[in-house]
């Protein structure tokens, strides 16, 4: 009666893990009216911020093998709390395409 009860705990769980990828659009409103100290500064903004993600991304991974060896081994329902969703890839690549809108803004301003 147990083991039914742990399963479903277990997946019930599963959807505990992770969270979901807030990316940043590309181009937003007010862009053009921007100007170069004010682009210049959200583009270095965002550097930051891709590294501050690469960062989580590169602990996630880290834990995500430790509850992948410790499922494998020890304990499988451990498993569904691993973090397959890579939100921090999907927000780098927002903030990557933003980037790229900010140089293309700043080169036709001539900052």
């Amino acid at each position: 009666m147990k083991f039914p009860l742990i399963i479903v705990t277990s997946i019930a769980l599963a959807g505990c893990g992770g969270r979901e990828a807030h990316p940043v659009a590309a181009a937003q409103p007010g862009d053009s009216r921007a100007s170069c100290p004010a682009l210049m500064s959200e583009y270095q903004a965002n550097a930051t911020q891709m590294a501050s993600k690469g960062g989580e991304r590169a602990l996630n991974n880290g834990k995500n093998a430790i509850v992948g060896a410790a499922g494998a081994l020890l304990f499988a329902p451990s498993l569904f709390f691993m973090d397959l969703k890579s939100y921090e890839k999907a927000e780098i690549d927002a903030l990557q395409a933003r980037n790229q809108v900010l140089q293309g803004l700043m080169s036709a301003q001539g900052c």
